[in-house]
């Protein structure tokens, strides 16, 4: 039986933000603090809320852009559609909405600076809405482009529309038809220039790439809001847009998850115990299971993606980050359960298409099998599969590139061939010593083999998961055992993690850091082999930054820690975790004089962004 949803939240408009604060009907509402962590589709800071004075994390995901044309372009274009004057309203009408009414507020839609002072005030009077009959259509000199645009009744000058703009003309038509399937006759009209018929679109091109983009971000705000609450799935809060002449910021206000990423807490080609991982895995599987009963599935699922509630040895796990997720819908249909791998008295699902993912973390029958579709909920237990493997062996069984990895099909002739259920005795079961770690117990070797089964019809749910005998064999006192575990300190915290402690000037620091980059580069992000790696520093925040053609892959922060003591910091950009691991432990190896590891955390404190070098840390 499925959950049910909860109210989806809408986005609350944005007035202004200027870096460190975000302003709503001209009001104060979020104050922006310390950095947590980013990657490829934003970043994060922790941030504290005026209005419930408690603080939270805002994810700020990467702007929507909207590219404008130069002013000067627009006189050499010509006008193939001339749309009609807009109407100067006198200043006592200019407040008045078209049923007499007060005029709403359109402060977010109107373009210009952050403060979103409209485009069309003036002493004179306040210009009408634009509609769709005002609109002027020019034609590129060269590359014949249609380009939306508007006469400025106060200066009579032609402007192209911006971004707010558009959403005021075309914004509701879009979202209908995100509903239905627009006719493609009524995507153009034809009309005469110059003795030549020309066809022009009815919405701009670059407007309907930017709708779709926003769409694509609101589906992460929908499905988050859609859940009800569960203590191991990230909770959004709340939801802010930010509309500028040429761009659309989207602000997540989520639930602080103060312990970071899980996997910062796992050594390297080392892992975590059986007992530690299984308590982390029933989290996982316990809020993936939620979700799917929900109607969702992550389709992202990766360690990144998985975040602790606080810095204690046992914190609760939190699963973010939807932005890949869908909605899947039951059918009726039982016949084709069977044929989804649901079995024959389940109900079918509605199978995705899309090919969406971490590489690492695909499950082939995605990379395969999209133009049919795919089991969105089987895949979510290839990743999770992924993820008690590396937990556990400290490192990934398959490379990035599963169709061509050579161990991946080793491993799937291996699971065709050795066909078993959590029935059958494991001990009677040939597990390849090449892929499973010694360590590995027997009941471990058999959930992972049955959740990374190539065939998605046979591989083992999540539901199943949690009834796995490894899942459920906690020993007696195991739990008490873990709970008596005593939290680690700050400096224990730091050496499990990407950060360490030093006695050297911070800029002394930064300089080693430099040196070193040039003998142990930073991982690319792709198969790049020949695109140089570019290294900045910003000394007035003491902060490194390593890019690769302008993608950045990694950033280092220097904070002083307590006197004559420095944190160094590196932070993970478009790059795989292990990898930046093992590049991490290379760069630290060179620059290990002067550490200090015996240095305990002060007193958290608050502290501003970009504040860097201070006494608050």
């Amino acid at each position: 039986m499925m959950n049910e949803r909860r109210h989806k939240l809408s986005a609350i408009q944005v007035d202004h933000y200027d870096g460190q604060a975000i302003y709503s009907g001209n009001e104060l509402i979020y104050e922006l603090g310390g950095y947590l962590g980013g990657g490829a589709a934003g970043v994060v800071y922790e941030a504290f809320s005026t209005r419930t004075k408690q603080h939270v994390a805002i994810k700020i995901l990467n702007p929507v852009g909207y590219k404008l044309f130069p002013s000067t372009l627009l006189a050499r274009c010509i006008v193939a559609v001339k749309g009609k004057p807009l109407v100067v309203l006198p200043s006592d009408e200019a407040e008045l909405g078209d049923d007499g009414g007060p005029r709403a507020n359109r402060r977010a839609f109107a373009g210009g600076n952050h403060r979103m002072r409209s485009n069309f005030a003036s002493p004179k009077g306040t210009t009408e809405r634009i509609r769709v009959e005002n609109v002027w259509w020019l034609i590129h000199p060269t590359s014949k482009q249609a380009i939306a645009a508007f006469e400025d009744p106060h200066t009579g000058h032609v402007r192209e529309l911006t971004l707010p703009q558009c959403i005021q003309v075309w914004g509701e038509q879009m979202n209908q038809s995100e509903r239905q399937q627009a006719d493609p006759d009524e995507l153009y009209q034809e009309v005469q220039v110059k003795n030549q018929t020309i066809k022009v679109p009815r919405i701009p091109k670059k407007f309907i790439k930017f709708a779709h983009t926003r769409r694509s971000i609101h589906r992460e705000i929908s499905n988050m809001s859609g859940l009800e609450y569960h203590e191991n799935v990230l909770r959004l809060d709340e939801a802010l847009e930010l509309v500028q002449d040429s761009k659309c910021t989207t602000f997540l206000v989520l639930e602080l998850a103060g312990g970071g990423e899980l996997f910062d807490r796992i050594k390297l080609d080392c892992g975590t115990n059986e007992e530690t991982a299984r308590l982390y895995f029933r989290q996982l599987i316990s809020g993936v299971a939620f979700c799917h009963n929900s109607g969702v599935c992550h389709r992202d699922l990766k360690p990144e993606n998985l975040l602790l509630a606080d810095n204690e040895e046992h914190s609760t796990l939190k699963i973010a980050d939807f932005g890949l997720s869908a909605i899947f819908a039951f059918t009726d249909s039982d016949a084709s359960g069977g044929a989804n791998g649901n079995g024959v008295d389940q109900p079918a699902i509605r199978r995705l298409r899309s090919v969406v993912g971490s590489p690492h973390y695909v499950a082939p029958e995605v990379l395969m099998d999209a133009g049919q579709g795919y089991d969105g909920a089987k895949a979510d237990a290839w990743s999770i599969g992924i993820i008690l493997y590396a937990m556990i062996a400290g490192n990934l069984p398959f490379g990035k590139d599963l169709l061509k990895c050579v161990r991946y099909d080793r491993f799937r002739k291996w699971s065709y061939n050795t066909k078993y259920s959590d029935d059958d005795p494991t001990d009677e079961v040939e597990f390849p010593t090449w892929f499973f770690p010694a360590h590995f117990s027997m009941e471990l070797k058999s959930l992972i083999a049955q959740m990374l089964y190539p065939d998605a019809c046979m591989r083992l749910a999540v539901e199943e998961a949690q009834r796995h005998t490894w899942s459920k064999d906690v020993q007696a006192g195991e739990e008490q055992q873990a709970a008596s575990v005593p939290p680690p300190s700050y400096s224990d915290v730091v050496a499990r993690s990407t950060r360490f402690l030093t006695a050297l000037p911070a800029r002394l620091v930064l300089s080693n850091i430099e040196n070193a980059l040039k003998t142990n580069p930073c991982p690319l992000p792709y198969e790049y082999p020949k695109v140089p790696q570019n290294v900045s520093i910003d000394w007035d925040n003491y902060q490194l930054e390593v890019r690769y053609a302008g993608l950045l892959t990694c950033t280092v922060q220097v904070f002083l820690f307590q006197r004559g003591v420095y944190l160094v910091e590196f932070r993970r950009g478009h790059v795989d975790i292990f990898q930046f691991k093992r590049f991490y432990e290379k760069i630290r190896a060179q620059i290990s004089e002067g550490m200090d590891g015996g240095t305990e955390r002060p007193s958290p404190a608050f502290r501003k962004r970009n504040n860097s070098i201070s006494e608050t840390f």
